[in-house]
Parts: structure tokens; sequence; C-alpha cells
């Protein structure tokens, strides 16, 4: 008896699946004899953001369209920043000699100034800047070299230069904090050389500072940590036309020369 009931119910549940077919396969013909457009949603697994590639090949599903992937490349946005230094300028070649007609008898002296950099890309940027320095006259080497007495009185004010100076960075990454850069500028510089004073008993000879204008370069290296904090050395180069005419006070002014300007720069800056 039990087998028979067994029988009988696989029997009747071959026939139902089969009546199913038969209706879905007849839902399916007149679907499309209609011309209407079957649908058939797919569900994706769960955690997954996809179907499996397996049912898009059973099912004929369209995939959809592959969104690159950009969390790991990052867009580089141009920036610009202020950097304020400041340092010590080393006189060098006839700036600093005290021995032939073109000497500038400058001494050790400080410079400071302010640069605009505007970053182009990860490794180069525009770089735009004044800097002024300050270098003192050696007096006692200019007494000897003019001859005059070292009894005399003499004063001389110090050189005072001004460089507007612009040209290209570049940077190279050497870790995550550090990073190599120099750069090479050019502009206009503005020089005002000493005036000296020298006081005798009857007269005194005097050559007035006077000011100039020339072209300049300026070659520079060094390291920025951070981002922010830098060290490095610039080398300028400019030469000032002087033009002077004797007077009754200095009948040995010479009537035009060039003052050679040449300094290496030790700087300090920081980046806002």
């Amino acid at each position: 008896m039990l087998e028979i009931l067994r029988l009988g119910q696989f029997r009747m549940n071959r026939s139902v699946w089969l009546v199913a077919c038969g209706v879905l396969f007849t839902c399916a013909n007149n679907a499309s004899a209609c011309g209407q457009d079957t649908t058939v949603e797919l569900t994706s697994m769960p955690g997954s953001g996809r179907l499996p590639e397996a049912v898009y090949a059973v099912s004929g599903a369209n995939r959809p369209a592959s969104t690159p992937d950009t969390t790991n490349k990052a867009t580089f946005e141009p920036t610009g920043a202020f950097r304020f230094f400041a340092g010590i300028v080393i006189p060098t070649g006839d700036f600093s000699s005290n021995d032939n007609p073109s000497s500038g008898f400058a001494k050790l002296g400080y410079s400071f100034g302010v640069d605009y950099l505007y970053q182009w890309n990860g490794s180069l940027s525009w770089l735009s800047g004044v800097t002024y320095s300050r270098n003192p006259v050696d007096a006692s080497a200019l007494v000897k070299a003019s001859g005059i007495s070292p009894s005399l009185n003499l004063l001389a004010s110090p050189w005072h230069i001004v460089w507007l100076l612009s040209g290209v960075r570049f940077n190279v990454p050497m870790s995550r904090s550090l990073e190599f850069v120099g750069s090479v500028q050019a502009g206009l510089v503005a020089g005002s050389r000493p005036g000296i004073s020298v006081e005798r008993l009857t007269d005194s000879l005097l050559q007035a500072s006077k000011f100039a204008l020339g072209p300049g370069y300026r070659l520079a290296a060094g390291m920025v940590v951070n981002r922010m904090l830098s060290v490095g050395l610039r080398y300028g180069f400019t030469t000032l036309p002087y033009a002077e005419e004797p007077s009754s006070s200095n009948p040995y002014l010479p009537g035009s020369y060039k003052q050679e300007v040449a300094v290496v720069q030790i700087v300090l800056g920081f980046v806002l």
C-alpha cells in the first residue's frame, strides 16, 4: 500500500511539473507573438555588486559598463604659495677683491626676501621674487689700496642691492618628506654703490652713493623638508654700470666704469 502511494505521488508531481512548463512555454510564445518585451530580473549575489559571470552567460543579460577605478589616481591641481627667506651673502670675484680698479671691497653681508611659487605640476613651478642684500665695505682695505694716510678718517656706506628675478624651478622627491629643488632665474638688478668720504685737514674727498640698473641671473639648489622648510645655495651675478664726472671734491673719479657683482647666498626659507 505504501509503495502504491509513493508511486502515485511521484506521478502527480511529474504531472504538475509538466503542466507548469507547458504554461510557461505558452506564455512566452504569446508574449513573443504580441511583440511584448519580456524582462528577467536578475538579483546579484549577497555582498556583491555584480552578478556572477555564469548568470550573464546563461541569461543573456547585458553586462553593466565597467567603471574605471580612480581611487588610487590623484589629480594634481596647480597651487601657489609664498616663501619667506633670509640668509648670509658671501661676495666673490671682483666684488670682494681689494687689489684692482674693479674691486668692490665688499665684506660678508646678509639678505632677505620673498618668493612666489606657482606649481604647474608635480615637478615644475614658476618662481618669481625679490631679494634685498646688504654688504658692508672693508674700510681698512680701501684705505690701504687708495694710499691715503691711515690717520685719516674714512667713512663708507654699504652696498645695497635688490634682485628682481623670475624663472623656473624643478623638484625631485627623495622621500615622503624630503625633496631636492633647483631653479634658474633672470631679471633686473638695482644696486647702490657705497658713499665714501675722507676728511683731510684742509678739505675732504667725497664719492657720493650712486644708483645703477643692470641685467642679472641666479642659479640655486637646495632641499625642502615637508614642503615647508627649505635650505639652499644661490649664486647671483650682475654688472652694474656707473657713470661719474670728476668734481672739485674728488678729481680722481673715473668717467664711467662697470662693477661686477657676484655673490653666493646661503638661505633658510619658510613656505606659507
